[in-house]
């Protein structure tokens, strides 16, 4: 297990050669937090280092189910004390919320589509209508604490994503559909 091909030797330098569970740099192998058998990926956060030893217990220890748990735990909470995090990068929905009103078409002068939003942000859907609503609370509060521009306006009759599709096809700004919009909303 020393020298699985599926580790990159850039990974191995960036975990180290020191078993995060006693600290030994003899014999150190790579191990799978989540095993692979179980679903877990070759990819840098589940994969840690453990000398031969530690390594034999998370697999062959007195009741191996209990120990692997107990070596992941303490793996976990190693990598997390030196920095590393697991899973994907939490949120950061000031920026998010800076895109959502800078460029959604509720918004005045907004240009992209939600789709559009949520691959430049690369966010989920859910992740896209969450933040919105949280913009749309603080735009009803009278302060604004954000380092982005405070939206203008919020249109009641949005375009949606077929118009700015067509649009954008036909060459016609974005900004010319959106005044209609507006003047349909004076009516």
């Amino acid at each position: 297990m020393a020298h699985r091909q599926t580790i990159s030797n850039k990974w191995k330098k960036q975990l180290g050669k020191v078993c995060i569970n006693c600290g030994s740099n003899i014999n150190v192998e790579y191990h799978h937090i989540v095993p692979l058998a179980l679903g877990g990926n070759n990819i840098l956060s589940n994969i840690c280092c453990l000398c031969e030893k530690c390594h034999h217990l998370v697999h062959f220890g007195t009741t191996p189910k209990e120990s692997h748990r107990a070596a992941q735990r303490a793996g976990i909470i190693k990598a997390k004390l030196n920095g590393t995090h697991f899973g994907t990068p939490p949120a950061n929905y000031e920026k998010i919320m800076e895109s959502i009103a800078t460029h959604s078409t509720v918004f005045e002068n907004g240009d992209l589509t939600i789709k559009e939003i949520c691959e430049l942000n690369q966010i989920e859907l859910t992740t896209y209508h969450k933040v919105k609503n949280m913009l749309y609370k603080e735009l009803e509060q009278e302060n604004w604490n954000h380092s982005f521009q405070r939206p203008r306006r919020i249109l009641t009759v949005p375009l949606y994503e077929y118009q700015i599709l067509q649009a954008r096809q036909n060459n016609i700004p974005i900004k010319i559909l959106q005044e209609k919009r507006i003047k349909q909303e004076k009516r």
